[in-house]
């Protein structure tokens, strides 16, 4: 009976009196977080009058909601959006309700964890085992040349530079283009940001020079209306404009993305201390400007998707002698929702999109 000595004795404290659920944190916070069985609290429970009982029982569940949502955070941190925060407040409601001992939740959850891990893993190996687009066989993607990727990259800088206009290369060339040195490998295709107040006027542009082409305009499938931008050929080589938000606010990107081959719709958050976290000017060895993505977010993405391609990529990024260390050390991935006919309708009818 000494485990409820021990939470009566707190709870009648001088230091707990003001507030009797303090006290009851106070002493898991000193006990059990510190090894402390906690089985035997359950167990005793039956004999306490039930204010008392219903305090115990407050500790118990904020135990087990902070171990979730630690062990949630972990992994959406290693893994992004591994699980999404309706999933996170269903475990929380399933196992507060549970009548389990912490030790029984812990055990729990735990497993669960390295069966989520797993399936994630297994989810991914999977994807990079084939091309991202469904018809990349019949399209001849991975198929350009490092010199097509950087003739067609020049050609659109050169003509935007007319208009003043910038958008910022993406992907896996940007390191090659500025040590000015072949990738050795092919490529699928050019990547690019622009702000999103510049879209309209670079979707003009490219219809008067003929390059446009409307079915891979985000505009003529997105499920919600939304411009998520849009691709072309230029060349013979894919060329996409995506349009992206900073909200110098909440400190966050908000980037828009469409896929025309399966027209997939993504918005990814993105959380900067500063713009340049995410787009920078860089000047090349070959003494031109390049407007790209950032280093250190491209080499962010690399390192988490960890394919030989990406491996390479990264590396060369290192090589450029142009990563800001304080900049690697802040970033962090990104959350992604896929938007869908599906989650449109939930929206619209008030309902909540999983």
């Amino acid at each position: 009976m000494e485990v409820v000595r021990n939470i009566n004795n707190a709870i009648e404290s001088k230091l707990a009196k003001p507030n009797k659920n303090r006290a009851c944190e106070f002493f898991f916070e000193k006990n059990v977080k510190n090894n402390q069985n906690f089985s035997n609290i359950l167990f005793f429970t039956g004999v306490l009058k039930d204010n008392k009982y219903d305090i115990i029982n407050i500790g118990v569940d904020k135990l087990i909601s902070d171990y979730i949502i630690k062990i949630a955070s972990d992994l959406n941190r290693e893994y992004p959006e591994i699980l999404p925060q309706y999933k996170i407040e269903r475990a929380v409601e399933i196992f507060e309700n549970s009548g389990k001992s912490y030790d029984q939740v812990v055990t729990e959850i735990n497993s669960l964890k390295e069966q989520v891990v797993s399936d994630y893993q297994n989810r991914e190996n999977e994807r990079n085992k084939i091309y991202y687009y469904s018809n990349a066989v019949e399209d001849e993607r991975e198929s350009r040349t490092f010199t097509q990727i950087k003739e067609v990259q020049l050609k659109v800088q050169e003509l935007l530079d007319q208009f003043g206009l910038k958008i910022f290369i993406a992907g896996g060339s940007v390191p090659y283009l500025l040590t000015n040195e072949d990738s050795g490998r092919l490529h699928d295709d050019i990547d690019t940001v622009c702000r999103l107040e510049d879209i309209d006027i670079l979707r003009q542009i490219f219809i008067r020079t003929g390059l446009y082409n409307p079915e891979w305009d985000s505009k003529t499938f997105s499920p919600d209306g939304e411009d998520y931008g849009f691709e072309m050929k230029i060349d013979g080589v894919p060329f996409g404009i995506f349009p992206f938000i900073y909200d110098e606010e909440t400190k966050t990107i908000t980037q828009y993305s469409a896929d025309p081959y399966t027209h997939t719709c993504k918005i990814k958050t993105i959380p900067v201390d500063k713009i340049t976290d995410y787009i920078m000017t860089y000047r090349g060895r070959d003494n031109k400007e390049y407007n790209t993505m950032s280093l250190e977010y491209i080499k962010l993405t690399k390192d988490k998707a960890q394919r030989p391609k990406d491996i390479s990529d990264s590396k060369k990024i290192e090589e450029t002698g142009l990563l800001r260390q304080d900049v690697l050390n802040r970033i962090h991935m990104y959350s992604e929702y896929i938007n869908t006919d599906e989650n449109v309708m939930l929206e619209n009818s008030g309902g909540k999109a999983k």
